[in-house]
């Protein structure tokens, strides 16, 4: 019997889970409702029957906001007790999604923002009745829309959603502040802005594709060209980490390593440390 997915909720990451899976799945084993016809016309979906649908599948995806999953929960009479639930919200534990869903094969997940454009990382776990089958369904659904790992202790979802599901912003906020910066340092704001988002974009594909531009970082660092072009070579055979490739695009006494003793002397890492520690603190609370 194929498997028939069913998304609770059109919003940003539920139609973001709509489009990947539908890439991945064949197109009628995926359905979506939302009370909100404008986000399903966005879908180029039609009206739906939620009862109809839910009662047709065998996994119900909950991708609605956590604040509206108890009105959302109380609106449904399909009994939802024997089929697979997988919740994307925030905050409500396994326990919690057992008892409002009745189901025993519950799974807990946090995804982020770039699932939107199928690079996402989502983090999840399962409860205990939950089958091997039901996770390799689990894995290729958040395959669909970028990466998965599953984690075994609840209390890391926490952690998750302070790294991984604010991440982006992190990252977003360095973008803009180097666009501030060159604003500063006399380039017309389209400029900084293209010059910063192009940066940020190309070392986030130089890191996914795990490929060093070592020649150019090297050239612009004043190296040797032998030195540059045994570098290089070396490089392009292996996979780098995020810290081999900052290290190859760092040459001692250069401008890049100047810039990075700044941020050691000003305590970048410690400001990391307690930005991230108060986002857990605060994920916590919010549970």
């Amino acid at each position: 019997m194929p498997n028939r997915i069913a998304i609770i909720g059109a919003g940003n990451m539920g139609g973001a889970m709509f489009r990947g899976l539908i890439e991945s799945f064949e197109k009628d084993q995926i359905s979506i409702c939302d009370k909100n016809q404008e986000k399903l016309d966005a879908l180029n979906i039609g009206n739906v029957d939620i009862e109809q649908t839910l009662s047709n599948a065998n996994t119900v995806i909950f991708a609605v906001k956590p604040q509206s999953f108890e009105e959302c929960i109380s609106g449904i009479e399909t009994n939802l007790s024997d089929k697979l639930v997988i919740s994307i919200m925030a905050g409500i534990s396994l326990e919690g999604l057992q008892n409002r869903t009745k189901s025993k094969r519950v799974i807990r997940s946090m995804p982020n923002i770039c699932s939107q454009v199928g690079e996402g990382i989502t983090a999840w776990i399962a409860s205990q009745d939950v089958s091997d089958d039901d996770k390799e369904i689990t894995k290729k659904i958040f395959e669909a829309v970028g990466r998965q790992v599953e984690i075994d202790n609840e209390e890391m979802i926490d952690t998750i959603s302070a790294t991984t599901g604010a991440g982006p912003a992190y990252f977003f906020l360095l973008c803009e502040l180097l666009a501030k910066n060159l604003e500063k340092l006399g380039f017309s704001e389209d400029d900084a802005k293209t010059l910063s988002e192009q940066t940020f974009v190309g070392s986030a594909a130089l890191l996914a594709s795990k490929k060093s531009l070592s020649t150019r970082c090297a050239f612009l660092e004043h190296q040797p060209m032998a030195d540059v072009e045994r570098q290089h070579n070396s490089l392009e055979e292996s996979s780098l980490s995020a810290k081999e490739l900052r290290e190859s695009v760092t040459s001692k006494g250069g401008i890049t390593q100047a810039a990075l003793e700044t941020f050691k002397e000003a305590g970048l890492n410690q400001i990391i440390e307690k930005a991230i520690t108060a986002a857990i603190k605060r994920s916590k609370e919010l549970n």
